[in-house]
């Protein structure tokens, strides 16, 4: 569709986005903040798309709601979902062509500083790559290498990186952490080792093209001694090829660098140190020997100690999440308290107020045991408009002891209280599996992607309350976060994604996996609380639960590897790891309870609660900020906070030696998200038995989510979710 007006065309551009007028309203444009090729546009029912100089257009899926505005810096970050979602690996492909002639470049090397690597048949090259802000070299023969900085890439999604090379000196080596075979072979361009050694496979031969892979490509000083070795090798290479006689002085001065790659390919960082240590002490004889020879000595040993201690991958950004399988928000523990809906800072009258309203302990008159056990099942169901291979059910259960206490009430001047107990605050353990088309963004590519999570954490605390007045109380619980007792804080993720499809006609399978473990959850914080008796009918409560930094122990590993069938038969494979402590900062939360006493049988509760979980932070090793919830930059993220509001109900059967509780509830206890919270509602029924100095307690408690936006997790889907929680406790009073 064209219009004219004085000399100005009007060019019609919407392929691939649907047709209706009313829907494809274009609501805001943007460009890519680097490349000015490539727009954004958004669309007013339709979602957002991009597109780039061929004008076809390609969905990045449709938000929930009508999208009025975008902005290409969230259209960069992690995922548009709130707290369970993954930032999984996401898809670059593209194109290398030669810059003067425009031509395919075929058989060049693309890789990224976290591991992923791919060769070009016909020009094209695909990889799959974490989640994250990365780099993507490109290497090829007869052209110089050219590396682009900050490529960001979302789970899910793909990113779409053209690459023009100019003709120059090559740099024949893959990258950091990579391990490329081709079956065509080849000598690993170490010229002068090979033809001294005889082989291109002699063992010397093969540590010192290491050397060069691990400790020199990876650093500026490094590659410029490589590409110098390439300009000036190669003649001197074919010169003792031809004069024999040459290979074994030449061997013999090539044994003290064969000796330094075996040393720091092959010992301990201890040992490392101490030939740092020696190479310093020698420097320092030669400093007062001759200056500039000492400075250029210095140079080389502050860079051998440099490279020593950093052989892992550290260049890259990894956006991180937290994905919690149970509600996120944090609440305490018990059957009967859960049985009224979760509503008991103002009732707080048993063993396991120290979880909800350590004040509440001081209505305990004799000593007492709990222990609390649960059955968690949870089912996501999920279904995509413009994906239909993602519709599936991803189901997980687990058995745990959520909670034990010993409980001490005692007089001292005034009437006090004491308790120790565990609690198991949050669980990780999901899985799912589905299959994932790439077709709609121009790629041949279809996905089976795998995830699995398990884990927990829980606290040791240890609980005070003191009765100020008659009618107000105080008190305190010190939760200690460790790993250091009998249970383990933290949890597994393991994602794995067998990939099949063509890439410049050829056949390719890819398939990926990625674990990260996070571990030594650790760190102290304190519940404050509060309980004040209005009358014998009317009890206020409150609770305070204070932020606190926890320190993780993150490892992550990724291992990909890609087969191109006939006729390039080639395998590439790639991998990298890095090990970080990091920090995770926990957000502030407080509540408020009011308890209605009707009568000695019959009472009602209402909690109302919010936790600040815009101050949620992860910080890496990098001192990179997150906001766990969604995997953005701190700065980009908008999570929001939540406020849950609960209500139960109790009435009891008294009989002579028995009494019987029934219980009810309902919560809104909404889930944490970028721009608006996810809702999710629940009902809680209960019951038990309580006979002379012993109490039975069950409670069932079901929580839903309805058409919740998955962002990322799995993209381009929405779910229905189901979580199912059984408890039962058993509290024995002591005399």
């Amino acid at each position: 569709m064209q219009g004219m007006d004085k000399g100005l065309t009007w060019t019609a551009s919407f392929e691939g986005i649907p047709g209706s007028v009313t829907y494809n309203a274009v609501t805001d444009l943007d460009f890519h903040r680097q490349n000015k090729d490539i727009v954004y546009a958004s669309t007013s029912h339709k979602g957002i798309y991009i597109s780039n100089k061929a004008q076809i257009w390609l969905s990045l899926g449709t938000p929930e709601y009508d999208v009025y505005a975008i902005a290409t810096s969230s259209l960069y970050s992690a995922t548009q979902g709130g707290l369970y979602q993954l930032t999984g690996p996401g898809v670059i492909a593209g194109k290398v062509t030669d810059e003067y002639s425009h031509q395919n470049i075929d058989g060049a090397t693309v890789f990224t500083d976290v591991g992923s690597s791919s060769i070009t048949v016909d020009g094209d090259y695909i990889m799959v790559v974490p989640g994250g802000v990365c780099s993507v070299t490109s290497i090829a023969d007869g052209h110089a290498n050219i590396t682009e900085q900050n490529i960001t890439v979302t789970g899910g999604n793909v990113t779409f990186l053209d690459i023009s090379m100019q003709s120059g000196i090559s740099d024949p080596s893959v990258g950091p952490g990579q391990n490329i075979d081709r079956t065509s072979g080849g000598g690993g361009y170490c010229f002068i080792a090979t033809a001294a050694y005889g082989s291109p496979l002699a063992k010397q031969v093969d540590l010192l093209r290491r050397f060069r892979d691990v400790y020199l490509l990876p650093y500026h000083l490094g590659r410029d001694m490589v590409n110098f070795y390439y300009r000036t090798g190669k003649p001197i290479a074919v010169y003792i090829e031809s004069h024999s006689w040459l290979k074994p002085p030449v061997r013999l001065v090539l044994y003290p660098l064969v000796g330094l790659a075996w040393l720091l390919l092959s010992t301990s960082i201890l040992t490392k140190g101490i030939i740092a240590l020696c190479i310093l002490i020698a420097c320092v004889v030669l400093f007062k020997q001759k200056m500039a020879t000492a400075k250029r000595l210095a140079a080389i040993l502050l860079f051998l100690i440099f490279i020593s201690f950093n052989n892992d991958l550290h260049a890259a950004t990894l956006f991180q999440q937290v994905g919690v399988s149970s509600s996120p928000n944090p609440v305490g523990s018990g059957a009967r308290a859960v049985g009224m809906g979760g509503a008991f800072i103002a009732v707080a009258d048993d063993a396991t107020a120290a979880s909800w309203n350590p004040a509440g302990l001081i209505q305990l008159e004799k000593p007492e045991l709990s222990a609390v056990g649960a059955y968690f099942r949870k089912s996501e169901s999920f279904v995509s408009d413009v994906h239909h291979e993602i519709d599936n059910t991803g189901k997980s259960d687990d058995y745990n002891l959520n909670y034990l206490s010993a409980t001490y009430p005692f007089k001292l001047y005034r009437n006090m209280a004491v308790s120790i107990n565990y609690q198991r605050l949050y669980d990780f353990k999901r899985s799912f599996n589905h299959r994932f088309n790439l077709s709609s963004s121009g790629l041949d590519l279809l996905q089976d992607k795998n995830f699995d999570q398990n884990g927990s954490v829980g606290a040791l605390g240890l609980a005070y309350a003191v009765q100020i007045t008659p009618v107000l109380s105080l008190g305190a619980t010190l939760n200690i976060w460790t790993d250091q007792l009998s249970w383990r804080n933290g949890w597994d993720e393991t994602f794995s994604e067998h990939d099949t499809g063509t890439q410049g006609g050829v056949p390719v399978t890819i398939d990926t996996r990625i674990t990260d473990n996070y571990s030594r959850f650790r760190g102290i914080n304190a519940n404050l609380g509060l309980l004040w008796n209005i009358n014998n009918h009317l009890t206020i409560g409150a609770v305070v639960k204070t932020p606190f930094d926890a320190s993780l122990r993150h490892e992550f590993r990724y291992k990909s590897r890609s087969t191109f069938g006939t006729p390039v038969d080639t395998q590439t494979s790639s991998q990298s790891s890095l090990i970080e402590d990091v920090k995770l900062h926990m957000p502030l939360s407080y509540g408020l309870g009011v308890a209605w006493r009707v009568s000695d049988a019959l009472s009602f509760a209402l909690d109302i609660y919010r936790t600040e979980w815009s101050q949620y932070v992860l910080t890496d090793a990098q001192g990179n900020e997150f906001s766990p919830i969604d995997g953005r930059p701190k700065s980009d993220s908008d999570a929001k906070d939540t406020t849950q509001v609960r209500l139960g109900g109790e009435y009891l059967f008294i009989g002579t030696k028995t009494v019987i509780p029934v219980r009810g509830g309902l919560f809104y206890d909404p889930e944490p998200s970028h721009g608006a919270v996810k809702d999710f509602y629940g009902a809680t029924i209960g019951t038990g038995i309580g006979y002379q100095n012993m109490f039975f307690d069950m409670a069932y408690q079901l929580r839903w989510g309805r058409n919740i936006d998955t962002g990322n997790l799995i993209n381009t889907s929405k779910a229905d979710i189901d979580q199912h929680l059984f408890l039962a406790s058993v509290i024995v009073h002591f005399k």
